[in-house]
C-alpha cells in the first residue's frame, strides 16, 4: 500500500489541478478498488486531498488556490462593471 500511495502522491504533486476519480486512480495505479479506497482514504484523512462535490480527488492546497482565484476573479468583474456603468 505504500508504494501505491507514494505513486499518487507523486503524481499529484507534479501536475498541479489534476483531479481524478476513484476508477481512474484505480487504473492509474494499476490496484483493486479496495487498496485504491484505502489509499485515497488516507490521502484524504492526511489533508493531503480532498473529495469535491463530484466526488473527484484533488490536492487540498490546489482546491484551495482555485476557490481563491474565483473570489477574486468574481471580484474583479464586479468591479469592472461597476466602473462602466458609472462611466
Amino acid at each position: 500500500m505504500q508504494t501505491t500511495l507514494e505513486r499518487l502522491r507523486g503524481e499529484f504533486l507534479e501536475m498541479p489541478g489534476l483531479c481524478l476519480t476513484e476508477a481512474q486512480v484505480c487504473r492509474l495505479c494499476g490496484v483493486s478498488p479496495v487498496r485504491c479506497k484505502r489509499v485515497l482514504h488516507a490521502l484524504v484523512d492526511a489533508k493531503f486531498l480532498c473529495v469535491k462535490e463530484n466526488g473527484m480527488y484533488a490536492r487540498v492546497i490546489d482546491d484551495v488556490v482555485l476557490q481563491a482565484q474565483l473570489v477574486n476573479v468574481s471580484h474583479v468583474d464586479y468591479r469592472s462593471r461597476q466602473s462602466h456603468e458609472a462611466a
